[in-house]
């Protein structure tokens, strides 16, 4: 038995489960309830923002309390386009010969050792207009979670066993071969 409690002056429900709580979905009793109260459309309160497509629209403030803008730039996606080309198109040209291959991977060490630099440079502790240190990398992004690409359930581990039997073919117990059984043992039929 499950204990529903009514609050009145909240208009909400709130069930000894602690499913809606928990999982941030209304819990069966609860909605038992709502549908011997004869509610049609779920109440705004039971519907919690992060199930909402708008859950990402909001402010995102910083460790001191700044608001964070979006600073991801429709620019930045295509310069990386026109690097990523230009760099493939580079490394299938060095992998023809030995040579190349040599000559660019050293480029790429001294423009790796250059960019090192050119980063930590831009990275160094600079007065802030209002009087206060910090970083002019002080912004933070935040990014969705990977994707899960597996689709179905897995398939069941086998033993040593059955990966044996499954490369085992039976033989006919009479002449030995495995195109037939005895049933149909061509020495049987023909004797």
């Amino acid at each position: 038995m499950k204990e529903l409690v009514h609050d009145k002056d909240a208009d909400k429900a709130y069930c000894s489960c602690k499913g809606f709580e928990f999982w941030g979905i209304p819990c069966r009793h609860i909605l038992a309830f709502l549908r011997m109260k004869q509610v049609e459309h779920l109440p705004d309160n039971y519907i919690v923002k992060r199930w909402l497509q708008s859950a990402k629209c909001g402010v995102v403030y910083d460790k001191n309390d700044k608001e964070v803008k979006d600073c991801v730039d429709g620019l930045v996606l295509v310069k990386r386009s026109k690097l990523g080309k230009v760099a493939g198109e580079l490394i299938d040209s060095a992998l023809l010969c030995d040579e190349g291959f040599e000559l660019l991977e050293n480029s790429f060490d001294d423009i790796r050792g250059k960019l090192t630099k050119l980063l930590s440079s831009r990275a160094r502790v600079e007065e802030e207009p209002n009087g206060e240190v910090g970083t002019s990398s002080s912004q933070v992004r935040i990014k969705d979670p990977h994707r899960v690409k597996a689709k179905g359930r897995a398939r069941r581990v086998k033993g040593q066993k059955e990966k044996a039997a499954e490369g085992h073919k039976r033989r006919c117990s009479e002449c030995r071969k495995t195109d037939h059984d005895r049933r149909s043992c061509p020495k049987l039929v023909s004797g």
